[in-house]
């Protein structure tokens, strides 16, 4: 494949360098390893060479190890050329670049990976640093700096399938329900990201926009949830005017949260509150029934409660019934088409 015209990051990702003729798998991946992979001294630097497969013993002094580029990065990319070459063939001009620079952010992330995970496994490392030793485990959080760019980048060529979903909810209440059901330990919600695009701070659309448009460049997929009839409705509906979320990744309650919850919960986070205990889930129906607005204005109407101070205690409290490992709730079918049932599915669906 000709690659003239396009470049590669130089082995400090300053500079770039063109690329000039054709390319097949082995001599892409062999430029890329004489531009990118380092001569490292082994024994004297690496904190892995007490246990790396790719040491190697000096000819000269058999209890020495030689100096040879880095194994491991090495084969990072000779396996990461060999087996996404032939997406090439079929990339714009733009992805190929997108291509060659996330290749370049990879193998720096695996090479500092592995050097950060040595140093922070070995004994005498850590014993060397004295007082800075705790600096050793805190330098892991900068390895993220190259996994966003590696996502950034990827996320424009759909075999990577790199793009992680992240969920912004419409407030606190939403955040805390999903926040409790993580310790049901069920992977929907251990590895789901979550988000409050309105909550204190972000209250105008544009500054809402620019956070969804942030974790787009660094290969997110946006997911949202709004409320039709919310205070806060008008911004999510411009956020999917503008593009910054696809229709088909957003869901909306007809009124709010609290609305979309089975009644008999509902109000059996009431009455562990405290509140209406005299009233039974029969009068409580009758009472809010039609449910033509919020369940919260109609409770206040008709109850006389005051909702607002205790949503977060009313979603937890509800949380810990789908927590329950006797309800399946994913296998009720009459819950499954409910409106918090639509919604979990919807999160659920978040990869």
């Amino acid at each position: 494949m000709n690659l003239s015209g396009h470049k590669i990051y130089d082995i400090y990702g300053i500079k770039k360098i063109p690329l000039q003729g054709q390319f097949n798998s082995d001599s892409l991946a062999q430029k890329l390893i004489d531009e990118w992979i380092p001569y490292i001294d082994c024994e004297r630097k690496c904190p892995r060479s007490d246990y790396c497969k790719y040491t190697k013993p000096s000819p000269y002094h058999p209890n020495r190890l030689t100096d040879i580029k880095c194994g491991i990065g090495v084969n990072t990319l000779n396996n990461f050329v060999t087996c996404t070459f032939h997406i090439l063939e079929s990339l714009s001009p733009e992805n190929i670049q997108n291509y060659l620079d996330g290749a370049f952010y990879l193998s720096q992330f695996v090479l500092h990976a592995e050097g950060t995970v040595g140093a922070c496994v070995e004994k005498y490392i850590i014993e060397d640093y004295g007082e800075y030793a705790p600096a050793i485990f805190g330098y892991v959080t900068r390895l993220r700096d190259e996994l966003n760019k590696i996502g950034a980048l990827f996320r424009h060529i759909p075999e990577f399938r790199s793009e992680k979903g992240v969920l912004f909810v419409e407030g606190w209440t939403e955040k805390a329900f999903l926040e409790k059901l993580r310790e049901s330990h069920s992977s929907w919600f251990l590895d789901l990201n979550l988000e409050v695009y309105a909550g204190k701070g972000n209250r105008r659309p544009k500054r809402i926009q620019m956070l969804l448009d942030n974790y787009k460049k660094q290969g997110y997929k946006i997911y949202i949830q709004g409320d039709a009839d919310g205070q806060h409705s008008d911004i999510f509906n411009e956020l999917v005017r503008k593009g910054s979320v696809t229709k088909e990744c957003t869901i909306v309650f007809k009124y709010d949260f609290e609305s979309a919850l089975p009644p008999n919960l509902f109000l059996k986070a009431l009455h562990e509150l405290g509140e209406i205990p005299e009233v039974g889930i029969r009068e409580f129906i009758k009472k809010a029934s039609p449910l033509d607005r919020s369940v919260v204005k109609k409770v206040k109407e008709i109850f006389g409660i005051n909702c607002d101070p205790i949503k977060l205690d009313i979603a937890s409290i509800v949380a810990e019934r789908f927590n329950d490992p006797r309800w399946a709730w994913w296998q009720d079918d009459k819950f499954m088409r409910t409106e918090m049932g639509r919604f979990l599915s919807f999160v659920q669906g978040i990869i």
